[in-house]
């Protein structure tokens, strides 16, 4: 404590007023996670960068007047030493015994453990995120080889690594979990001195790679699983005692194991009723399987009834902490296992190899970057087309099998470059109000993204649909891009968007994946209802209206119920529709908007818009027939005009 200067922490001190007033007095609401000795809590609070939205940690108040001359050091240490994958500390607060940490809000991605498993975390992402993790903790390592007191740090686990939308790592878990870590992380060194070194984090964070490349984090591989009962891990007990009380014979004296095996969980036979039979009647000598024989047996090779309740108590810890004995030990020496810095470079090369495996499959597609940014006038400002989350588009002409063809080159983070054709009209989110753009044509270009659609959903879901990501080519032809975001299908239906601007497209978002954050094709659905209402009314999915903004969704179905569509359909475009070409598409368009089950798929709407430009159509052939007859009508009369005038 004399080595941590109090005042260079001022600066860091919360009051606790402001801490229970942005989480209303620790109210559940606010309540988002715990740790091992503490609550986790998100509020608002006012510092110097402005109101920010945080993460609090809250510790175990019944050890709360402790904390402080621990976990001073740590917060020195934190506060100095900000590192992009390290989960950074805003400040504390240490009053009436509270002690609460208080840590950037990191939630867009969740953490690695929620992710292990997901198809659409690929072998390249995975290896970044082991990377950032990697740099993290040699970050957090200090510059010596003595022991290392695990004073704040708490373990190195998948739950213990968050990730944003870029699939980022950020290193969390910075409290007091006792000098040890996790069960099944922390190495049998470790366990026994209570001592971590950097040997021990590395140990940690091994156990972590692991979890990355089998998708599964130790604890769904480890234990008696869910399906196993308190009581009936009791029963089985009970059984495998009475099995032992028969086995034991009536004396005090030494009984030498000639035929009887070990006592241990495999010695311990279930049937399907979970019965325990004990079993392993075959000659093993005369002691049994190390960590289930006591010391004294060890020494004498002698034993004892009490030699079969030690190894028969080692059989109930087994079973109370839903482990065997060699599941939670090991780790083998300390001494030879890599520095953190050596397992950081040999991931990166691991990166480089598979990154050059996965180019080499697209070779054929591969552009010079020179070819590049002479067709953009490296990448001129005039040239620039757009800009999002994502990166920059940028128009050019490029001479490519013979012809010269116009391009867009997406740049995205300054780190890839994609080279699309270039649409001549650009996005339909510039052309909803265009009074030139017909409604046989919007009618066409609505088709051909619901064909893409119906098309991607066999395997691919959008995740992203709005009109910004619907380009338009010379002759109107819709183009469906924007798959940024996409997930495979049918192999998982629960996908999490991991992008903080989705909430630019909130008009976009279907409800129910705000909820439960679901992803069916019946996201992409909803997300195409509210195209349809955006093509239909000339707005986009989000309006401004005196400086609050409001559904276009919510507003086209409050319209639609009654009956009052006229009133926000674009203005000229009304008179050109066929009455039944109008009430089939609205009606599609709202049936995308319902609750998740009650959507159309994709193959239903294309047909139901199919048969409204046949509507349409029919109108319109109408319409050009008889002017044409008035024409023709018109020709006759001034023919005949001019013979009376003779």
């Amino acid at each position: 404590m004399a080595s941590i200067n109090m005042n260079e922490l001022e600066h860091l001190k919360i009051p606790l007023e402001d801490i229970i007033s942005a989480t209303k007095n620790f109210d559940v609401a606010y309540h988002i996670g715990y740790g091992e000795l503490c609550r986790v809590y998100k509020g608002e609070l006012l510092l110097s960068e402005g109101l920010t939205i945080v993460a609090l940690m809250r510790l175990d108040r019944v050890y709360g007047r402790e904390w402080g001359p621990e976990i001073f050091p740590e917060i020195m240490m934190l506060s100095r030493n900000r590192h992009e994958n390290i989960l950074s500390l805003l400040g504390f607060c240490y009053e009436e015994g509270e002690m609460i940490l208080v840590y950037e809000y990191y939630a867009s991605g969740g953490s690695l453990e929620e992710h292990l498993s997901s198809p659409d975390l690929s072998w390249n992402q995975r290896l970044r995120i082991c990377i950032g993790a990697a740099r993290g903790l040699q970050q957090r390592h200090y510059p010596g080889d003595g022991i290392l007191q695990r004073v704040f740090h708490g373990e190195i686990n998948s739950g213990a690594i968050l990730l944003d939308r870029n699939w980022n790592a950020k290193v969390a878990n910075f409290y007091k979990s006792g000098p040890v870590g996790t069960p099944g992380f922390v190495d049998r060194p470790s366990m026994n001195t209570y001592h971590l070194t950097k040997g021990s984090f590395v140990y940690e964070f091994g156990a972590v790679l692991f979890e990355v490349l089998c998708g599964r984090s130790y604890f769904e591989s480890h234990g008696g699983g869910p399906d196993l009962s308190w009581n009936q891990r009791l029963r089985i007990c009970i059984g495998a005692a009475r099995g032992l009380q028969q086995r034991h014979y009536p004396g005090d004296g030494i009984l030498q194991r000639v035929f009887q095996g070990e006592i241990n969980s495999g010695a311990i036979l279930l049937d399907r009723n979970w019965n325990a039979k004990v079993a392993n009647f075959y000659k093993s000598g005369p002691v049994g399987t190390p960590g289930f024989v006591d010391r004294p047996s060890m020494n004498t090779y002698h034993l004892t009834k009490g030699s079969f309740v030690y190894e028969f108590g080692a059989v109930l810890f087994e079973v109370l902490c839903g482990r065997s004995y060699f599941e939670s030990h090991g780790g083998g020496d300390r001494e030879e296992r890599p520095s953190i810095a050596l397992v950081l470079k040999e991931l990166e090369i691991a990166l480089e190899l598979q990154i050059g495996k996965f180019y080499s499959e697209f070779l054929h597609l591969q552009i010079p970057l020179p070819l590049i940014v002479t067709a953009t006038s490296n990448f001129a400002a005039e040239n620039l087309i757009k800009e999002d989350s994502f990166g920059k588009d940028y128009k050019g002409k490029m001479l490519r099998s013979g012809h010269m063809t116009d391009i867009v080159a997406r740049s995205e983070n300054g780190e890839k470059i994609i080279v699309y054709e270039h649409a001549a009209h650009g996005s339909l989110d510039r052309h909803l109000t265009n009074a030139t753009l017909t409604w046989f044509r919007r009618l066409q270009i609505c088709i051909g993204v619901a064909r893409a659609l119906s098309h991607v959903h066999y395997d691919v879901i959008h995740c992203d649909i709005n009109s910004s990501k619907i380009f338009l080519d010379k002759d109107w032809e819709a183009k469906l891009s924007g798959f940024e975001l996409s997930t495979k299908y049918p192999e998982t239906w629960k996908h999490r968007l991991l992008f903080s601007h989705h909430f630019d497209n909130s008009g976009n978002i279907d409800p129910v994946y705000l909820k439960n954050a679901t992803v069916t094709p019946k996201y992409d659905v909803y997300s195409f209802g509210v195209v349809l209402f955006e093509v239909l009314c000339g707005r986009k999915a989000t309006i401004g209206d005196s400086g609050v903004d409001q559904s276009l969704a919510e507003m086209a179905k409050r319209h639609f119920e009654e009956r009052k569509l006229d009133e926000i359909i674009v203005q000229g475009l009304r008179k050109q529709m066929d009455l039944e070409s109008l009430a089939i598409f609205s009606n599609t368009a709202y049936n995308c908007l319902k609750e998740h089950v009650k959507r159309p798929t994709m193959d239903q709407v294309v047909k139901d818009l199919e048969e409204a430009l046949e509507h349409q159509w029919k109108r319109d052939n109408i319409e050009q027939s008889a002017a044409a007859d008035k024409d023709l009508s018109s020709n006759r009369l001034k023919v005949n005009s001019s013979f009376s005038l003779r």
